[in-house]
C-alpha cells in the first residue's frame, strides 16, 4: 500500500495541519505516470492520492485513470471541498476517503466555516455515484468525544472509520 502526497496545496487551513505551507515542487503527470508504471511493475496493489488536497491538482482524473489502468486499487484522500467540480474525473476510483471530524460546530472549528457542509454533500455525492467512502477522523482534545458520532455517519454512508490521533498539534 501506497500512500502518496501528490501536492502539499491545500484549500483548508486546520488548525492541526501546516501541510498548505509547506514548500515543494510538484511532479509532472507524466513523471507520476512513469512512478506509477514502476510501482505496477513491482506489484503494487493500492495506492492513496494525498496530499494538502489532492483534487487541486487539475490532472487529478488523469492520474486516478492511469493507476486504475495500471491494475491498482486507487484511493483519494479528500476533505471534499470539490468533490461537486470533480466527481466525472474521479468517478472511477475504488475508494473515496472524506476528512471528518465530529459535528458541525467541532469540523468547522478544526477545518474551516462550511467545510462540514462540504464534507457530507461529498458523502453524498459519492454514494450516488456508487463510489466507497471511508471517513477519516484526526482526533483531538477538541473531537475526543465525537467517536460515536463519526462511528454513526459511518454507518449512515455504509463507510468505515479511520481514527488518527493528532502528531503536530503544539
Amino acid at each position: 500500500l501506497i500512500g502518496w502526497s501528490l501536492t502539499n496545496r491545500c484549500n483548508l487551513r486546520c488548525r492541526y495541519c501546516n501541510a498548505w505551507n509547506l514548500k515543494s515542487k510538484e511532479l509532472t503527470t507524466k513523471q507520476i505516470f512513469l512512478i506509477l508504471d514502476e510501482l505496477a511493475r513491482f506489484g503494487c496493489a493500492r495506492i492513496a492520492f494525498t496530499g494538502g488536497e489532492a483534487l487541486l491538482r487539475n490532472d487529478i482524473g488523469d492520474i486516478v485513470s492511469y493507476s486504475k489502468n495500471k491494475g491498482i486499487y486507487t484511493g483519494i484522500n479528500s476533505n471534499g471541498i470539490l468533490i461537486t467540480k470533480k466527481i466525472e474525473q474521479i468517478k472511477n476510483i475504488d475508494l473515496l476517503m472524506l476528512s471528518l471530524d465530529g459535528p458541525q460546530e467541532i469540523h468547522d472549528f478544526l477545518r474551516g466555516v462550511d467545510s462540514y457542509k462540504n464534507t457530507i454533500q461529498a458523502m453524498e455525492i459519492a454514494a450516488n455515484y456508487s463510489i466507497k467512502t471511508a471517513i477519516t477522523i484526526v482526533l483531538t482534545k477538541h473531537n475526543l468525544n465525537c467517536i460515536d458520532f463519526i462511528l454513526e455517519k459511518a454507518k449512515r454512508f455504509n463507510s468505515h472509520a479511520y481514527f488518527q490521533p493528532v502528531t503536530n498539534l503544539p
